[in-house]
């Protein structure tokens, strides 16, 4: 029995191991060399992820969302749309300055950042559980040309 050698250069089909013609589409052997690897993508496959790493990058992501939260609470808070009327008589709405809101901005960042590092622990670890079960995400990489 025959068995498959090579690919034909024109259809792209099995072409058998002795065969001087393709038997799909009918083209002759080329007495061309096999294709090189340069132009091939390469599959991995991501089994497991450090989950301390993880952590650090949603921290970081994280804290950067709530420090724009934050900015916006204290631009908010500084014009002094948030403020009731009071019944008596201040002079000027920014009583306490801009301390407290610099505060509020790297609070906010801070919080955030705290709760995207518990999401990362999560995903990580639950990641890593998943891909022991299942088998991991395959990514394909190519190589630059």
């Amino acid at each position: 029995m025959l068995h498959p050698a090579e690919f034909c250069a024109s259809c792209g089909k099995e072409m058998f191991e002795g065969a001087r013609f393709c038997t799909y589409c009918g083209a002759g052997r080329p007495a061309a060399p096999p294709p090189s690897e340069q132009g091939r993508d390469t599959v991995f496959e991501v089994s497991r992820i450090g989950v301390c790493s993880m952590v650090k990058l949603f921290f970081m992501i994280h804290a950067v969302i709530g420090m724009v939260f934050g900015i916006l609470f204290a631009s908010f808070g500084l014009s002094g749309m948030g403020m009731p009327d009071l019944p008596f008589h201040m002079n000027g709405r920014h009583f306490l300055g801009s301390g407290p809101w610099i505060a509020v901005i790297l609070a906010c960042a801070v919080f955030y950042g705290f709760i995207g590092s518990f999401l990362g622990l999560i995903a990580g670890s639950l990641y890593n559980i998943l891909a022991w079960g299942t088998g991991g995400i395959l990514i394909t990489l190519k190589k630059k040309q």
